[in-house]
Order: structure tokens, then C-alpha cells, then sequence
């Protein structure tokens, strides 16, 4: 009698010959052979809505990383996702600091927002050590270099939502187009298989209590 087929893995093996990466408690391989399981009824009802959790996590990654490809969306989320790297956020900053028109406050706020939503994530990220996908979902696509660091929470969707909110703040006519922009950045980071939703999420709630608290405690 022949055995049944087995449904494809989402989840990538090893590469051979290549190192094996230190897997942290939130390792997105170690949920690969419990998320295929199909779930037991005796089975605490927490394991099993964390599990459908996931399962839906892993489907919306799939739908806008994979399903959703095209060429010309590759090119505008490449760009789009720099918007909140490194140096539009310290030029930001310089810019409400030193430009002579500009308010020194609003400049100290963003400091404060950027750079304390920057220390949160790298410690979430060192405490969570959660893969980035594009390392372990079947059928990722390599659509830029690859980061060495983990995935969550998102740190482009924390810098891009802290700045947005201080800016908001600072320039409240243009409050839809900032939030527009940083929903924009968010979308890009699970488009280019960066990160998973969660991460997004997670960072866009770190960029709103880091861009809230900037905002309070520069008066």
C-alpha cells in the first residue's frame, strides 16, 4: 500500500558545509516540526492558539513576500525601506539640531526618540535571537543582501514610527503623509522577506512608546 504524500515543509534545511547559526529560544526552526503536527485534543488550548498564531503568521509572510512578487515592487521597496536606515535618520536629526530656521528641541526630541527606540530594539533582538525568515521559509526570495543580525522586533518599522511620530508632532499637516511613509516601511520589511509581521508589529508599538516618550520627557 503506498504511503501517503507529505505536504511540503515551509521551513528551509541547512545549507551543506555551511556553519550552523545559534538558535535562540524563539528560533523560527524549532516551530517547524510543531507547526506541521497536526494539533491533539488534549493538548493545552495556549500551545494550540500559539500554533494558529504562527500558522497564519507564516501564511500572511508568504502571501506578501512570495505571492505577491513583482519585479517593479522589488525596485520600490528597496527604496522605500532606506527611508528609515541609518542615514536619512541621523540626517534628520542634524537637520532639526543645526539648520538655523529650525526649533533645537525638535532636534533633541528625534535624537531621543531615534536613539532610544535604536537601544530597545538591539536589546530585543539579543534577548529574542528570532531568525530571520528568509533563513528557514521555504521559498524565500534573495531580493537584497542578507543581514547578520536577528529578526525581531523590526528595526527600520521602530526608527521610521518614532520619527514619524516626533514629526507629527513637530509638523501636525503632515501627520497622514509621515504615518503613510512609515506604514510604507513596515510593508517593505515583510516584502523583502526581512521580517515577519510580528516584528512589524512589535516595532511599530517600540517606535510609538519611544516617539511618546521623547515627546514627554523633552518638554
Amino acid at each position: 500500500m503506498s504511503q501517503p504524500a507529505r505536504r511540503p515543509s515551509l521551513w528551509r534545511p541547512e545549507a551543506p558545509g555551511r556553519r550552523p547559526r545559534r538558535e535562540g529560544p524563539h528560533s523560527e526552526r524549532k516551530w517547524g516540526a510543531a507547526l506541521e503536527k497536526p494539533y491533539e485534543p488534549g493538548a493545552p488550548r495556549v500551545q494550540g492558539l500559539t500554533r494558529w498564531l504562527k500558522q497564519r503568521e507564516l501564511a500572511l509572510f508568504a502571501t506578501l513576500h512570495i505571492r505577491l512578487a513583482r519585479r517593479w515592487l522589488d525596485r520600490t521597496m528597496r527604496l522605500v525601506t532606506e527611508l528609515a536606515g541609518p542615514l536619512p535618520s541621523i540626517g534628520l536629526c542634524a537637520l532639526y539640531l543645526f539648520h538655523p530656521r529650525l526649533h533645537h528641541p525638535w532636534g533633541w526630541r528625534m535624537v531621543a526618540a531615534v536613539g532610544g527606540s535604536h537601544l530597545l530594539v538591539q536589546l530585543l533582538k539579543h534577548l529574542v535571537q528570532r531568525d530571520r525568515p528568509y533563513l528557514v521559509v521555504e521559498g524565500s526570495r534573495g531580493i537584497v543582501a542578507p543581514l547578520l543580525d536577528h529578526s525581531f522586533p523590526s528595526g527600520h518599522t521602530t526608527s521610521a514610527t518614532s520619527m514619524a511620530v516626533v514629526l507629527s508632532a513637530a509638523n501636525p499637516g503632515l501627520a497622514p503623509v509621515l504615518i503613510l511613509l512609515a506604514s510604507l516601511v513596515a510593508f517593505s520589511r515583510m516584502y523583502l522577506g526581512h521580517h515577519y509581521p510580528s516584528d512589524v508589529l512589535a516595532g511599530a508599538v517600540l517606535g510609538t512608546l519611544s516617539g511618546r516618550g521623547a515627546l514627554t520627557l523633552i518638554a
